[in-house]
């Protein structure tokens, strides 16, 4: 029984390492190709290629762990199970958003103070250990904002396939 706690916990650390950054996807066109066996063969592209292709999907990704190498990955992955020839990268970008948590904040109640649900009085109540409506322990009343920054990486990309099949490649 044991062995087997261990193994799923092992798992579930795994996949909180790996990360699970997902990639959004809008398809352009209606079009069904079969997958790509490797990821291997999809290219990688600066820029639109002058040959004839047809633009399967919008890519793109947001993370703000993971680096631009495992963003790109997760991207070709993606185009691979579209049947992509190749993606188009756009120059990758960061920004800085400011966001603010909320944190409880802690009011003890005393013989005669009020906490944040009903009476936070120390000694009264019907309840021995002051969890009624007078209850004995400390009160939660609303909270306090704690500001702070997350540097957000974002990759786009254009998900294509060459019209000519056969031949090299652009």
């Amino acid at each position: 029984m044991m062995r087997r706690h261990g193994r799923c916990l092992f798992s579930l650390l795994f996949l909180a390492l790996a990360g699970c950054t997902s990639v959004d996807m809008v398809r352009l066109t209606s079009q069904q190709f079969p997958p790509k066996r490797s990821v291997d063969n999809v290219e990688m592209l600066q820029r639109v290629p002058a040959c004839p292709h047809v633009a399967l999907a919008e890519l793109r990704v947001e993370d703000t762990s993971s680096g631009y190498g495992a963003m790109q990955q997760n991207m070709l992955e993606k185009a691979a199970g579209l049947g992509a020839d190749a993606v188009i990268f756009a120059k990758p970008e960061e920004q800085i958003q400011h966001q603010v948590a909320y944190q409880p904040g802690m009011m003890m109640g005393g013989p005669f103070g009020y906490g944040g649900f009903g009476y936070g009085g120390m000694m009264y109540g019907p309840y021995p250990y002051g969890m009624g409506y007078y209850g004995g322990y400390p009160a939660y009343g609303g909270g306090v904002a704690v500001p702070y920054d997350v540097e957000v990486k974002s990759l786009k990309g254009l998900a294509i396939r060459y019209i000519q099949s056969s031949g090299p490649k652009c």
